[in-house]
């Protein structure tokens, strides 16, 4: 008969695998928990005629060209417009924007499509300004800033 001190130091080797067997098995755990837990990200690419009604993005594209002649962008697609400050310029950017929108140049309901599709067309993070309420404000003023531009 063994001892009770022995015994219940059986019992716990028993019981808990050694590290040894251990490592491997958290190795793996942790692995699969690190691929489960990160987000994977998709935009996938957003097509013109998702947003654009039919014949409105080749009129864009015209005035696209207005605003690289203008310098508020680069023939790289760069917003380029900035500040006293040297920041960029993304009133201006949704002022355009706004006057697009005005015109009817996109589809309906599809705002977050539009911020999408402009912030990688012209590398450029334009954020919550492009959001209904606070580019309404700007909905005239794409006449006064753009004036000649044949929307």
């Amino acid at each position: 008969m063994l001892p009770l001190s022995q015994s219940l130091l059986l019992l716990i080797n028993n019981y808990f695998p050694d590290k040894k067997e251990k490592e491997p098995v958290l190795e793996s755990i942790k692995v699969e928990i690190e691929t489960a837990t990160k987000p994977v990200i998709e935009n996938p690419a957003i097509e013109p005629d998702m947003i654009f009604r039919a014949k409105m993005y080749e009129r864009f594209l015209l005035l696209e060209q207005r605003l690289i002649k203008d310098n508020y962008l680069d023939e790289n697609l760069h917003w380029v417009s900035a500040h006293e400050n040297k920041r960029s310029d993304i009133k201006s950017l949704i002022v355009f924007l706004a006057g697009l929108h005005a015109n009817n140049y996109f589809l309906p309901n599809r705002d977050p499509k539009i911020k999408q599709y402009f912030e990688t067309r012209y590398h450029i993070k334009i954020g919550q300004n492009f959001e209904k309420k606070r580019r309404e404000p700007f909905a005239d003023d794409y006449k006064i800033i753009f004036h000649d531009y044949p929307f």
